[in-house]
């Protein structure tokens, strides 16, 4: 995987997101499959900023619990950089998240550093292995940072 391909199987995801919490697409059980839950590994874990662990399931039934939830919600992508291939056809990928009127987090405008493992060994799309996400420091995130 390269970054043209890790920038646009990120961005993806994150549209899906913005279009999910903002109530633009139905909340409809092909809709969340195709577009989210068949992009995860079944023992993918997302480590929050805060530090808290979600398991696969836990994480999916927040995301469907939140639909229509944040109206004015967007997302920028920043910075993807593949840090590693490794053998078996897993890519070690970092990426910055901008979020910009969140209502379920706090701040609602917020950034955060995020690592994600993929495995390509299907063949098919990437598969989401583990995420881990970081906040920035306020110091990286001028108010300016968020006019997207």
């Amino acid at each position: 995987m390269n970054e043209t391909q890790a920038t646009k199987e990120i961005e993806a995801l994150h549209a899906f997101f913005e279009d999910w919490f903002g109530g633009l697409i139905k909340a409809e059980e092909a809709v969340f499959q195709e577009r989210f839950a068949s992009r995860f590994h079944d023992a993918c874990e997302l480590i929050q900023p805060s530090g808290a662990t979600l398991s696969r399931e836990v994480f999916f039934h927040a995301v469907l619990d939140s639909h229509d939830s944040s109206p004015d919600f967007r997302i920028a992508i920043r910075n993807v950089r593949v840090r590693f291939v490794l053998p078996g056809g897993y890519t070690l990928v970092t990426y910055e998240e901008w979020q910009r009127n969140a209502v379920n987090s706090t701040p609602s405008d917020n950034a955060r550093a995020a690592s994600v493992l993929f495995s390509e060994s299907n063949g098919a799309q990437p598969c989401w292995m583990h995420i881990h996400e970081t906040w920035l420091p306020a110091a990286q995130t001028p108010a300016e940072r968020f006019d997207f």
